[in-house]
């Protein structure tokens, strides 16, 4: 079997349905795929909805286990998994119909332990928005993770990687159980530092569904989203450490990217100080980031100009 897709479900009902129809109706072939679907203790319709799917398409296989969170989730769908690839696929967004292009790349070569590609940003009537990055570039060659992150790699979500199933279980490559935002950039930066063969794909196949949250539920999540990435960043400190004994190049690089990231969420306080100084956001993640000590900073930077905001940002804060 090729492809495992995990597919996280907690209270989805109102999604899983156009994501299931997405899998379904795209060109994968009956045989060369199965769907693994890790209730992680959902209250609502959405299991009782994929169980409907199941008696439909016999690649559907359900796990249930009380709420442990998204990263737990997907954990346990590779547990569960049996193809060659897995790709994590979010219960409220789609996938492409159009992939045998994608899987000629796993075909030709099953040593590849990570293969990414783009994807695109539509609002909820499918409406193209915007694409998204491709966060390496190799240039449709095959690289090592190593030299992709030498090359300027920026990781983001899971969702546009497939992952070789082996490499993940041999490296022991899980994402945090914490209940945090952004586990995917966390995950995939240590999967990308220990991977051996990688490519990146200029194309999309992943559709990321952007729904319109009202400004009170965006404004009770923001102290939540910024300090998870602070949180984030101080997983990925600890394992840029234990890199310092095998390869300091790579160390160095990824303590750049992660100190780099550090610098733009202390600009982002600074340019939006009047509402966030106001609601108490600044004030709890600035503790959070003296806690870890990531404040004040300390890192110098490779350009003069990022030197010159830290400064500033050291002074005003």
């Amino acid at each position: 079997m090729k492809l495992s897709i995990i597919i996280p479900l907690y209270n989805a009902e109102k999604y899983i349905s156009t994501c299931l129809d997405s899998i379904f109706g795209s060109d994968l072939k009956s045989g060369e795929f199965e769907v693994v679907v890790v209730n992680d203790g959902s209250k609502d319709q959405g299991p009782a909805i994929v169980e409907s799917y199941q008696k439909k398409h016999p690649e559907i296989q359900i796990v249930h286990q009380e709420n442990k969170g998204q990263g737990a989730a997907r954990n346990t769908g590779i547990e569960h998994a049996n193809g060659d690839y897995v790709w994590f696929v979010d219960a409220d967004d789609k996938i492409r119909e159009t992939l045998q292009p994608l899987l000629k790349y796993i075909d030709s070569d099953k040593r590849i332990d990570m293969l990414s590609f783009k994807l695109d940003v539509v609002d909820v009537q499918g409406k193209f928005l915007y694409s998204g990055r491709l966060f390496f570039s190799t240039g449709d060659q095959i690289i090592s993770g190593r030299d992709a992150f030498m090359k300027g790699a920026n990781p983001g979500s899971a969702c546009t990687t497939l992952f070789r199933l082996s490499f993940l279980r041999e490296k022991a490559l899980r994402f945090t159980d914490k209940r945090i935002m952004h586990q995917d950039a966390e995950f995939v930066i240590r999967a990308l530092a220990l991977a051996d063969r990688v490519i990146s794909v200029n194309d999309f196949y992943y559709y990321y569904i952007l729904r319109n949250d009202s400004y009170t539920m965006l404004l009770s999540h923001q102290t939540k989203k910024i300090k998870d990435t602070v949180e984030v960043c101080w997983m990925t400190e600890q394992f840029i450490k234990s890199l310092y004994k095998s390869d300091v190049d790579l160390a160095n690089c990824l303590y750049d990217h992660n100190q780099r990231i550090i610098l733009g969420l202390l600009l982002s306080m600074f340019q939006n100080r009047k509402e966030w100084n106001g609601n108490g956001v600044n004030q709890e993640v600035l503790s959070l980031l003296k806690k870890y000590h990531f404040y004040p900073l300390r890192y110098r930077y490779k350009s003069w100009k990022q030197n010159v905001v830290k400064r500033l940002l050291n002074f005003y804060f």
